[in-house]
């Protein structure tokens, strides 16, 4: 993991004091309520409260609100192994088979933990990630796998370049 260098990014972006969290639970992860509860080298661990905003018409957990938080997981564990100052990372997948039903008072826990990588040579790097989201007494709710894209910003910029010639 590059922790200084998202220590810094996230200073630069949030202020003094920011920390690793600020930069995870920013924009929809924030909205979405998520905490964080694990971060190391490979692995993500979040938590979602199942509150009336996240839930469909019957009253239970809606499989998108469950899908964001795995893909969350997996976005942030890919994104804190890269150099901020030379690489991207984008999510580009997600298989997933929604198991069980969560009610509102609920806590649902995220879980991304890099499986594979796959070098594409100057397209850079594929991540295969084994998400999955379990109540807190271990109920399984979802599994699946996320893909995710390494890109050097330099190679990002001359595709961006090519695009839009």
């Amino acid at each position: 993991m590059h922790e200084d260098k998202w220590s810094r990014f996230a200073e630069e972006t949030f202020g003094e004091g920011a920390t690793m969290d600020d930069i995870i639970l920013h924009g929809l992860t924030h909205t979405m309520g998520l905490s964080v509860q694990e971060v190391r080298d490979g692995y993500v661990r979040l938590a979602m409260p199942v509150t009336e905003d996240l839930v469909q018409s019957l009253g239970f957990l809606h499989g998108g609100a469950t899908l964001a938080l795995l893909e969350s997981c997996a976005s942030c564990a890919s994104m804190l192994r890269v150099d901020p100052d030379t690489h991207y990372s984008f999510g580009s997948g997600i298989e997933a088979k929604h198991i069980n039903s969560v009610q509102v008072g609920e806590t649902v826990i995220g879980e991304a933990q890099l499986n594979r990588t796959e070098d594409l040579g100057e397209r850079g790097l594929k991540e295969y990630w084994d998400i999955k989201a379990t109540t807190t007494e271990g109920k399984l709710v979802c599994t699946g796998v996320f893909k995710e894209r390494i890109v050097s910003k330099e190679y990002f910029e001359k595709r961006n370049k090519e695009q839009h010639a």
